[in-house]
């Protein structure tokens, strides 16, 4: 089953993301802020990232070592 890491900070938005996801198949993580979904990468690297560009703090334009 493909995994996916659902990135935003607005958790309706990301829930219905999930949900539709779930939904069709996949196995879905949420991460409601940019520190959050590094953890996860580095944790356990999904197959594909959604992520919301605009996060407070650490936002979604930050790269990834």
């Amino acid at each position: 089953m493909k995994r996916v890491l659902v990135v935003d900070d607005e958790p309706d938005l990301a829930e219905l993301v999930r949900y539709n996801l779930e939904k069709n198949g996949f196995k879905c993580d949420v991460a409601s802020g940019g520190e959050q979904a590094l953890e996860a990468l580095r944790k356990d690297a999904p197959d594909l990232v959604l992520l919301d560009l605009m996060l407070p703090g650490v936002d979604g334009q930050h790269e990834v070592e």
